[in-house]
């Protein structure tokens, strides 16, 4: 069963269906399935309690990939959960993103779990982060890998291989970071620039 850390009901506020954070509580697995706890909304950030009854778990193919590799399994989902491209969840013990959703033969943003009929993921406990060194008149590119929700900020310095760099802005999926002590985690990450100081790492 995948770990639920994320249900989606109406809030008020938003005055929508959105994903809200489990704070306290937990999901039920027996016969008579169902949330009773204190959730957050996440994209207002309202805390209020919540009821939520739920059906039996329905069994949603999948396909997993991990670099050039691919794994077909099942994943068992609650059959109104809500699915969408780009979301992470936990499964098998592993962070995963996915990628892609087929509902009756077409690709969608987003379906609910009784309508899918393959969903494909990808291993998400660690992600590669583009950084672009400058050096003098060259510039280079390497990755970095990292945890997704590791930080970088403005300011920082890192050590890459021998050379010790300084970040000199971040490019966001949204924007460019050029403000100091302002972090950024790895998964919004599209390129971190970066500097060479003189001081080598031995």
């Amino acid at each position: 069963m995948a770990e639920t850390s994320v249900i989606y009901l109406f809030c008020e506020i938003c005055g929508e269906e959105t994903p809200h954070r489990i704070l306290r509580g937990s999901i039920s697995s027996d016969e008579n399935a169902g949330f009773d706890g204190t959730v957050q909304c996440v994209p207002c950030g309202s805390v209020h309690s919540a009821h939520l009854d739920m059906e039996k778990p329905v069994k949603v193919p999948a396909i997993i990939s991990e670099g050039s590799s691919s794994t077909k399994t099942s994943m068992e989902l609650y059959p109104h959960e809500l699915l969408r491209v780009g979301e992470e969840m936990m499964w098998d013990g592993h962070n995963l993103r996915i990628t892609s959703i087929e509902s009756g033969g077409r690709r969608l943003d987003r379906a609910r779990a009784e309508e899918v009929s393959c969903l494909w993921l990808k291993n998400y406990d660690t992600i590669d982060v583009k950084i672009s060194v400058v050096e003098g008149a060259n510039t280079r590119s390497q990755k970095l890998t990292a945890a997704p929700d590791e930080e970088f900020a403005v300011g920082d310095l890192m050590d890459l291989g021998r050379t010790k760099v300084v970040v000199t802005k971040i490019k966001t999926e949204r924007r460019m970071v050029y403000r100091e002590g302002s972090p950024v985690e790895a998964r919004r990450i599209k390129r971190i620039y970066t500097k060479r100081v003189n001081e080598r790492v031995h």
